[in-house]
């Protein structure tokens, strides 16, 4: 049997947040379903790759200008989200 090397499915990020607030974005990013390692030193996040992948990083950015005191970031983020034109996905034709 040759040997297969394997394609990791996610990749781990660390979250750019105060030391003090590690503990609040550990539990919001767990709420929303992104797995997270957590130590004194600081927090990182494993990130899927794919579809999935695209709402572990729409959290963890979030979560990183939620707690990151900068308030008008994040509206002027929000705001662009909001602004995006929706077009249905058309399945991937391989």
């Amino acid at each position: 049997m040759p040997f297969m090397l394997s394609i990791p499915d996610y990749e781990r990020r660390d979250v750019q947040v105060p030391r003090s607030c590690i503990a609040i974005a550990a539990q919001a990013l767990i709420q929303q379903g992104v797995s997270v390692r957590w130590s004194e030193e600081g927090l990182s996040a494993l990130i899927r790759l794919g579809s999935k992948g695209s709402a572990d990083r729409a959290a963890l950015l979030l979560v990183e200008m939620g707690l990151a005191g900068q308030p008008q970031e994040l509206r002027d983020w929000l705001e662009m989200c909001w602004q995006l034109p929706a077009y249905p996905r058309q399945p991937l034709q391989v």
